[in-house]
């Protein structure tokens, strides 16, 4: 049950988050939506984190939780036009 959950949500993440590369990279993606792409992925990937990374399960699930809420929540803030456009060209 748990697993199904899991992947339940791997998949939804998953398709957020191509959804976001897909309007970083679409010319009609306004400035600030890019911005916040690239300092979210600048957190993840930089070795200055709530939780450092050495606290292994701990620096890596800050890390997660963080680009998990950062994925949802700018994609919740994309332009309605602009997502419907990338959602109309995934389907």
């Amino acid at each position: 049950m748990a697993i199904w959950r899991w992947r339940k949500a791997w998949a939804l993440w998953r398709r957020d988050g191509r959804m976001l590369w897909r309007a970083v990279l679409h010319p009609a993606c306004p400035w600030w939506f890019r911005l916040a792409v690239v300092l979210l992925l600048a957190y993840v990937l930089s070795p200055v984190d709530v939780l450092p990374d050495w606290l292994i399960l701990f620096g890596w699930l800050d890390d997660a939780l963080i680009l998990g809420w950062g994925v949802r929540a700018l994609s919740q803030r994309l332009p309605a036009a602009l997502r419907l456009e990338l959602q109309s060209k995934a389907a």
